[in-house]
């Protein structure tokens, strides 16, 4: 073993992960990390991306759970038969270009109902708000379905019950998940989703490609073994995996918008001036900052599925492997001043040539098939939330369930321009 080694408590890493990772970021390109029961290794350089992601995909493996496994090694990802590539094919037809205008529909109809209950001064709580959104948009957008605003409602309470994880996996956080609700309400707001997916498809326009067409029209055929179940439950998990990240993109976006005054100036300029339909440049650019600084995985967890190597490094079987990304973003070779909000840096394009100094969507084969679609979903909801509108916040609070987000607490107040 070459690279450095780091022993941490999972208490620490629980309560101190941010903290902790950001420490890790200045031992090396790799760190060894000894919780006691187990090891895992924390990848802290853009030039091990491509390695780690791409050369070495077949034996480094996305586990059933982004978790930092400090309990016994768990197997690394369970064998139900869905062939991955085959199934991405499938999904990525109804998220290419062609769906973008339905983004920006569906976006700007779900803003427009959202700034239709805004009162001057008018203070509210913000992530449920930004889940509602998400849910509309995701609903028409990616899956070509509607749900009613009740519906709408109650899928949003589903998603944020879905989120109640522990996300260190220490023998003393299993202990406490077995004594809590918590996997209880999981189950039961996963239940709710279920449920919900079957509205989903009974109202969807199942004439195009789209996320709900690939699940239920194309998966069969690929994976025949799959039974009805089986396919709602992966329905739901895709719904989730597009609803969560863009929740939490919206709510960060508003947030800097706030509280980066040139920037939220440049942008209004923008939207006064441009053309209906044509393309914002400024706020793409600024949504793509957004992304840098706060990106909704901040570590990109894969496991050994056989020894292997990692620049240089012997990997033992059942290795977990996590790619600190706030470490690739934050990195001064890639990114001038990378501590600073400058959304500019990206108006030529990619502010850096090594593609892998930007992993907010992921790279290679388990990339983000929809990070277009989210680009554009965030940059349509800036000027259609925040043309008429000025937004404030109160006191900040932060929670940590695996990730640097905006507690469920925070509160912004609303004033017409």
């Amino acid at each position: 073993m070459t690279a450095p080694l780091v022993r941490i408590s999972p208490r620490t890493l629980r309560k101190h992960h941010r903290r902790v990772f950001d420490d890790l970021a200045a031992r090396g390109d790799l760190v060894w990390v000894d919780t006691g029961h187990q090891r895992f290794v924390v990848v802290n350089s853009a030039d091990l991306v491509r390695e780690l992601m791409i050369d070495r995909a077949e034996e480094l493996v996305k586990p059933s759970s982004q978790a930092i496994e400090t309990g016994p090694p768990a197997p690394a990802v369970a064998d139900d038969g869905v062939p991955v590539p085959e199934f991405r094919a499938a999904l990525a037809k109804g998220m290419g270009p062609s769906r973008v205008p339905d983004v920006v529909e569906s976006v700007t109809s779900a803003v427009q109902a959202e700034v239709a209950q805004w009162r001057d001064g008018m203070r509210f709580r913000l992530m449920p708000r930004m889940r509602r959104l998400a849910i509309t948009a995701t609903c028409w957008s990616s899956f070509g379905s509607r749900l009613s605003a009740e519906e709408v409602v109650r899928a949003e309470r589903a998603v944020r019950g879905t989120g109640r994880r522990i996300p260190v996996n220490s023998r003393a956080a299993q202990r406490w998940d077995r004594l809590t609700l918590n996997r209880r309400r999981h189950r039961g707001s996963f239940a709710q989703l279920v449920a919900l997916s079957r509205s989903l498809v009974a109202n969807a326009d199942r004439s195009r490609p789209t996320e709900l067409t690939a699940t239920l029209d194309d998966l069969p055929l690929l994976a025949p073994s799959l039974t009805e179940d089986d396919r709602q439950a992966m329905l739901v998990e895709l719904f989730l995996g597009a609803v969560g990240p863009l929740a939490q993109t919206y709510a960060w976006t508003l947030l800097r918008f706030a509280t980066e005054p040139d920037a939220a100036a440049r942008l209004r300029r923008e939207w006064d001036e441009a053309a209906p339909g044509s393309r914002l440049h400024c706020t793409e650019a600024f949504v793509r900052e957004v992304t840098r600084l706060h990106p909704t995985n901040e570590r990109i967890t894969r496991q050994a599925t056989s020894d292997t190597t990692l620049g240089g490094e012997r990997i033992p079987e059942l290795t977990r492997i996590v790619l600190n990304v706030g470490a690739l973003h934050g990195d001064p070779r890639f990114f001038e001043e990378p501590g600073r909000f400058a959304p500019e840096r990206w108006l030529d394009g990619r502010p850096t040539p090594n593609k892998f100094a930007y992993v907010a969507f992921g790279v290679g084969g388990r990339r983000c098939l929809g990070e277009t679609m989210a680009v554009t979903a965030v940059t349509a909801m800036l000027p259609a939330l925040l043309q008429n509108w000025e937004v404030g916040f109160g006191k900040l609070r932060f929670a940590s369930k695996g990730r640097y987000q905006p507690a469920e607490s925070v509160r912004v107040t609303v004033r017409a321009r």
